[in-house]
């Protein structure tokens, strides 16, 4: 249960301290954590994740790059809506059992394929990257080569016009 714990909570950007408040919440500690980890994902992280999708989208992206960025985007709201705010209002009424089926049914449900399109949109990210640096790589290869030539070309001729023979 951890380790899907932490999976999402990395998906969703959540730190390891929200995670564990929500963990507690949910397994039945504390109500006064279950309130925090209610407020920390209503203002802090959905405020938060919304900016930073905002900012990625107005990025230029590739069309297949939009179209992952879109499925992650319907893949993710579908999450949220569907599993995270039914287990939220659980906890938030105080139904701790409801809320751990919801768990058990809902967010194991719809997290694989989120974390499927998120999947996709990171390795194409990476691909892009890697793309990237290897031409900007060749191109500083080449530059230096160019550099390398020029300054041996005017070493060897700063070197013959000093020892050539005078012939006039």
């Amino acid at each position: 249960m951890t380790k899907s714990w932490l999976t999402m909570g990395r998906s969703l950007g959540l730190g390891f301290g929200a995670l564990a408040v929500i963990t507690a919440g949910i397994v039945g500690f504390a109500p006064v954590s279950v309130k925090y980890a209610d407020e920390a994902l209503r203002s802090l992280y959905a405020d938060r994740a919304a900016q930073l999708w905002t900012t990625y989208m107005a990025t230029y992206l590739t069309p297949e790059e939009a179209e992952l960025a879109k499925n992650f985007h319907t893949e993710s709201e579908r999450y949220v809506q569907q599993a995270l705010v039914p287990v939220a209002e659980a906890l938030r009424a105080g139904e701790h059992e409801r809320a751990q089926a919801l768990i058990n049914s809902k967010i194991s449900q719809l997290s694989p394929p989120m974390q499927l399109a998120l999947d996709k949109l990171t390795d194409l990210n990476v691909r892009m990257a890697k793309n990237i640096d290897e031409e900007e790589s060749a191109r500083a290869t080449t530059a230096n080569l160019l550099l390398i030539m020029l300054l041996g070309a005017v070493a060897v001729w700063r070197r013959w016009r000093r020892w050539r023979p005078r012939w006039a």
